[in-house]
């Protein structure tokens, strides 16, 4: 908790000021009421703390709703170009991706110019 909330010096205090809290906080309809419970009780620093942390900070979700819609517009265009094989085989990557992780492209790389140079040496049957 320390490394989240700059202060708070002993998380099993905070914990218990918590717990000592917990039957007021419950009965609370905001967030808003929550803090007035705190901020009036005296004995709760850590408790006092996590909230002003939490009340004060930014939130926003405009960078959230701007990925989402250019995820919907890159996967529209996917959708209409693509052809149903090559999106089984991406969606087959996007699952086994620990697995890809894993692999050395550099080598796989060598792998599949020696495959495609050994089609090249076939001769045909003609």
């Amino acid at each position: 908790m320390q490394l989240i909330v700059p202060g708070i010096d002993d998380h099993e205090l905070l914990f218990s000021e918590l717990e000592s809290l917990k039957m007021k906080i419950s009965q609370s309809n905001s967030m808003m009421n929550v803090w007035e419970i705190i901020r009036t009780s005296t004995g709760y620093p850590r408790a006092q703390k996590v909230y002003n942390y939490l009340l004060t900070l930014p939130v926003t979700i405009a960078t959230n709703e701007r990925c989402f819609h250019k995820l919907k517009l890159i996967k529209t265009y996917l959708r209409s170009t693509m052809h149903n094989e090559r999106l089984f085989q991406l969606m087959l990557c996007a699952i086994e991706k620990d697995k890809l992780d894993g692999l050395d492209l550099h080598d796989l790389a060598k792998q599949w110019a020696k495959m495609k140079d050994r089609r090249i040496e076939i001769p045909s049957n003609n």
